[in-house]
């Protein structure tokens, strides 16, 4: 089963996603796809959690700079 989650919120897709995707202008379609290997319970304090949100982050503020 695959279920898609449509987002604007960098910490929420950080949180739920197992995969992410970052779409930029039109022309130039996806920037960004990543596999997001985190096991056990989640938690938005986390080390990797925040450096997800920072990943996540960096490829908007590069998309809207393109």
């Amino acid at each position: 089963i695959t279920v898609v989650f449509v987002t604007h919120s960098v910490m929420e897709a950080a949180y739920l996603a197992t995969r992410t995707v970052v779409l930029g202008q039109p022309a130039r379609g996806i920037v960004l796809d990543r596999r997001v290997n985190r096991a056990g319970p989640r938690t938005r304090s986390g080390a990797e959690y925040m450096a997800e949100v920072e990943h996540l982050s960096r490829s908007f503020r590069e998309e809207e700079g393109a």
